[in-house]
């Protein structure tokens, strides 16, 4: 295994086991410090905040600043919140709505967009280093899974109590209702896991370290629509904008005849309805 596919598979195990560390217990923590009622919220500004800081994050990651320096920045802004909210809940026995959802927000706000950020400078740095990111990323990828696992039961078995530290599943054990489940623990575990993802530098075709999208007229040989970049950046803020960081001496895309594409040496075009 080189040392490129080691790093990044660190980067993608801790990538989602700073997710797994609080999203299937924050609920149990919530309802033990007097905000049960407003769990739904918590889940929920997940959602809402991926409909647009991805978008966000996106742009400002295509146009101006390298994917993988926009990965940390977002992790460390994210990292600075959580622990604030971790802080936040160490010093208060019953949490206040207002100021927690809002620690917690924009922690949240500041993670989404990591997770395609993540998965756009692992597929570039792949090609640079001469690996089909179809073929290299998938294994690469479980590990981001096991990552969520391993942290998952990291802080559901893990408790903490007056110098005592353990690992216990059993309801009978006496450490058990001080397990980082139920208590602010979970949010501290979560803000050591964004620490030092080792994310190398992805180098551009030219040599420059930069991971921002091509030039349209560039976009033009790698068989994608000509148009201009911040439509790509709308069109696909994160989650697919590592296809138009690729360097740009890929082959165009085949399409099948029969299905009504007309192929051609710069780009694609649709001639008859799909079906």
């Amino acid at each position: 295994m080189s040392s490129i596919v080691f790093r990044l598979i660190i980067l993608n195990f801790l990538q989602f086991a700073v997710w797994g560390s609080y999203l299937t217990c924050l609920g149990q923590y919530l309802g033990s410090a007097g905000l049960g009622a407003d769990i739904a919220l918590f889940y929920s500004v997940q959602g809402l905040v991926s409909i647009f800081m991805p978008a966000i994050i996106g742009i400002i990651a295509d146009k101006w600043i390298p994917a993988q320096k926009m990965l940390g920045l977002c992790h460390l802004l994210a990292a600075a919140f959580m622990g604030a909210a971790w802080y936040y809940g160490y010093t208060h026995t019953k949490l206040e709505f207002a100021p927690f959802f809002t620690l917690y927000s924009f922690s949240v706000a500041f993670y989404m967009p990591t997770i395609a950020l993540a998965n756009s400078t692992a597929f570039k740095i792949l090609h640079s280093h001469g690996k089909n990111p179809v073929e290299a990323f998938p294994p690469i990828r479980v590990l981001g899974t096991v990552g969520f696992i391993a942290s998952m039961w990291f802080v559901n078995s893990a408790y903490y109590h007056e110098g005592s530290f353990g690992f216990t599943l059993s309801e009978s054990n006496p450490f058990a209702d001080f397990r980082f489940q139920y208590t602010d623990m979970q949010l501290l575990s979560c803000c050591s896991d964004f620490s030092a993802s080792p994310c190398p530098n992805a180098p551009s075709p030219h040599g420059a370290t930069d991971t921002r999208l091509p030039k349209t007229s560039d976009c033009r040989h790698s068989g994608c629509f000509p148009t201009r970049e911040w439509l790509y950046s709308l069109y696909s803020p994160c989650s697919s904008a590592w296809l138009f960081r690729l360097p740009t001496d890929l082959p165009p895309p085949s399409y099948p005849a029969s299905k009504g594409w007309l192929s051609t040496p710069q780009h694609s075009v649709r001639t008859t309805q799909p079906f």
